[in-house]
């Protein structure tokens, strides 16, 4: 089979979009892998199979690198959401119908930018490492000096096939927050070493600062640096926990091609 695709990136987090209508007899998870192997393939994060179902309304389903179904991808919704208005299926905005439920996407001209709405977070739980959260995908925020020394991918590696989250794996974020600024890197299960962004990754860490410093406005907005570039954060404090949570940040398509799977 022949699989015409566009790879996407959002802040260096990349991503092969393929047209779900084009996947008539379906893809199999070795022929993910092998796609996204860097090596040997097109190389990328993850592997998305997005779906026009109407008029600005679209379906992501989204894979890791390792070929395995994911969670949520909060950059890879909005890099979906990029491939989906060079398709002509979506102008400024969109319904997104993704593994946690629906999102909403939006288009600003005057940034470039794409936000994408996250689901509200209830619990946020204090462990001995750090803070567990799940914000479409499960993570763990640990606050560490140095980040840019720091060994992201051995602790990240030992922290994720620890025997609490072998089974079930868990994104582990590094994040360093001082003078108000903050930077996040992050080890990702299933692709299982450091990616240069990852934005769900990115709106745990937010709202952990914000969990962290009990801060005492009602309404928040983080600038939240990566090694891939700067995404931005907001969200509504309330009694249970967070709402009205939005990632935003740029996502440009990269190149276009054919694959022989």
């Amino acid at each position: 089979m022949q699989l015409a695709f566009d790879k996407y990136q959002a802040c260096g987090n990349d991503f092969i979009i393929v047209d779900g209508s084009n996947l008539l007899q379906g893809i199999e998870s070795q022929q993910i892998q092998a796609c996204c192997n860097r090596y040997f393939g097109i190389g990328a994060d993850g592997f998305i199979v997005l779906t026009q179902l109407e008029d600005e309304v679209l379906k992501m389903d989204y894979f890791n690198a390792d070929g395995h179904p994911g969670s949520f991808c909060g950059n890879g919704a909005r890099a979906a959401f990029r491939y989906a208005q060079s398709q002509h299926w979506v102008k400024h905005s969109a319904v997104l119908h993704a593994a946690d439920g629906l999102h909403r996407a939006q288009y600003t001209t005057e940034t470039d930018c794409i936000a994408i709405s996250m689901q509200p977070v209830q619990r946020i739980l204090k462990t001995d490492l750090g803070y567990e959260l799940n914000t479409g995908s499960p993570h763990l925020i640990v606050f560490v000096e140095n980040i840019h020394q720091y060994e992201v991918f051995d602790k990240g590696l030992q922290i994720r096939n620890s025997p609490k989250y072998l089974n079930e794996g868990i994104n582990v974020n590094f994040v360093s927050h001082t003078n108000g600024d903050i930077f996040v890197r992050t080890y990702e299960r299933g692709v299982e070493a450091e990616t240069l962004s990852c934005g769900t990754g990115v709106t745990a860490s937010a709202l952990a600062v914000m969990h962290k410093n009990s801060a005492t406005l009602q309404t928040h907005r983080i600038q939240v640096n990566t090694r891939g570039g700067t995404l931005y954060v907001s969200a509504q404090k309330t009694n249970e926990g967070y709402d009205a949570i939005e990632l935003s940040g740029p996502a440009k398509w990269v190149f276009s091609g054919f694959i022989n799977l």
